[in-house]
């Protein structure tokens, strides 16, 4: 399955596996797609369908990383949103309104600096201490990550964030 994925992802193919569950698709899937990935100098895009297959994973990252990858996960806007109603505009949320150039930059570089996984919680947390929006923050460092865990409908959905995800980038998909 390594050298399948490997294959495919050199060579920008699609490639299906089936196999049981339990039986490591997702670290057999990251590892050779990271390596292939580092070798292309571009983002890995691991994008699934469940939080549960994000869980797995982030698990497979830590495992994986020995500190020289930038790993971000992507929470569902939803989640993310530190206001009470999500209506993301500046005359109606505060995290909005204060997203100034200043503060994203400031707050983004506090977290590059000191962490090589993004988690959601602390970038929520770090976000509204802040008084930014810790979905925007989230957005912001992809251009920070080497690998980005989320829910495939912010590659393929346009309407599913707050602007595009664009990004030449290798992506795998778990289903």
């Amino acid at each position: 399955m390594m050298d399948a994925v490997s294959r495919a992802v050199s060579q920008r193919e699609a490639l299906l596996v089936s196999a049981p569950t339990g039986i490591g698709k997702t670290i057999a899937a990251l590892y050779p797609a990271i390596k292939e990935s580092l070798k292309a100098e571009k983002k890995l895009f691991y994008l699934t369908s469940k939080t549960l297959q994000q869980d797995m994973a982030v698990e497979a990252m830590q495992l994986l990383n020995d500190g020289s990858l930038r790993v971000l996960r992507i929470r569902a806007k939803k989640k993310m949103c530190a206001h009470t109603e999500m209506i993301c505009h500046e005359d109606f949320c505060p995290f909005a309104a204060r997203y100034s150039e200043r503060w994203r930059k400031r707050l983004v570089e506090r977290l590059t600096n000191s962490m090589t996984y993004f988690d959601p919680d602390l970038t929520f947390e770090l976000s509204r201490s802040t008084e930014v929006c810790p979905f925007e923050v989230s957005l912001e460092l992809i251009e920070q990550a080497d690998v980005v865990i989320c829910d495939y409908n912010y590659i393929f959905d346009p309407t599913s964030a707050s602007r595009p995800i664009r990004t030449s980038a290798i992506t795998a998909t778990a289903f």
